[in-house]
């Protein structure tokens, strides 16, 4: 159940940064690589279990920069 809901939640933010490319290029960019880092690790989890910290950090790290510039672009669309 758990590798569902991370596989849903990893989609769900591929979706988003898909909607964002055309207007906010750099938060739809660490939005891809988060949700792909984060579906790499889902979907690789008990075939290649040495990559799990690879995919793991990257997409942590991703995620990170990424919470930062939805932040940053909501705060400016709520100042409009």
């Amino acid at each position: 159940m758990g590798i569902l809901i991370g596989v849903l939640i990893a989609l769900a933010v591929i979706l988003f940064a898909i909607l964002l490319l055309p207007t906010h290029r750099a938060t739809a960019i660490f939005g891809l690589l988060a949700g792909g880092c984060d579906l790499a690790y889902c979907l690789t989890f008990a075939i290649l279990p040495g990559l799990q910290a690879l995919f793991l950090a990257a997409g942590g790290a991703c995620w990170m920069i990424w919470h930062l510039l939805v932040a940053r672009f909501l705060w400016q669309g709520a100042k409009k």
